[in-house]
Parts: C-alpha cells; structure tokens; sequence
C-alpha cells in the first residue's frame, strides 16, 4: 500500500462502548423482560413505539407513557423524530427504545436527545 492510500490515524481515538455509555442503567435484550418493574410509577418516553404495545403494560403499574414516532401514530403518540425530541430537559423518569436504533439515521444524536430528556435525580 502506498503512502497515499494509507489511512490516516492522525488525530483519532478508537472509542469503546464504555466511553459513550449513559450514567444510567441500559438494559439490552434480556432487562426488556423487567419493563413492568422498571417502569412502575416513572414517566415514560416510548420512542419507536409503533403502535403503542408498552402503553397499557407501563400504565398497569401506576407509569405515565408517552408515545414517540417519526410519522403519525394517532392521538396516543407525539410526532417527533429520536434525534429532536420536543421536551423539556429531565422531563422522564424512563426512556425506552426497543428495537429502533437500525430505524434511526443520527444514532449519537438520539442518544444525546435521550439523556437530555431524562431525569438525572434518580
């Protein structure tokens, strides 16, 4: 390989997932099954919701959920993309996100919107 047509390192960092991780507890897989215990009296941000499947497990254990989705849901959904979230900062008390990342064009910046929007106190 030539010189020109080595890559560059110059200025780059290899960057592990616990460098970008929350100071929150991120459960993947397996921590879906603990929704209900999770979402127990907590606000709810549901991005990604679809059609709203958590909506009545998270309102059965005394949650408030809203819903989020890019296009129009119905009444029980805020139009929103993950990347521009329209609310206020440490406004939930929980974010979840099941299965939505592969839908999302900005990742980075939906994770940033989620850890503007929850609520650092808990």
């Amino acid at each position: 390989m030539s010189d020109k047509a080595k890559p560059s390192t110059k200025g780059v960092r290899n960057l592990g997932v616990s460098d970008r991780l929350l100071d929150a507890e991120i459960c993947i897989n397996g921590g879906v099954h603990r929704l209900p215990e999770v979402c127990a009296n907590k606000k709810v941000a549901d991005i990604g919701c679809g059609y709203g499947r958590n909506r009545k497990l998270v309102e059965s254990v005394g949650g408030e959920w809203v819903g989020v989705e890019p296009f129009e849901g119905g009444a029980h959904t805020v139009t929103a993309s993950a990347e521009d979230l329209p609310f206020k900062d440490e406004s939930f008390d929980v974010v979840v996100m099941d299965a939505v990342f592969d839908h999302i064009p900005d990742v980075g910046a939906a994770i940033s919107e989620t850890a503007r929007i929850l609520n650092a106190g808990l």
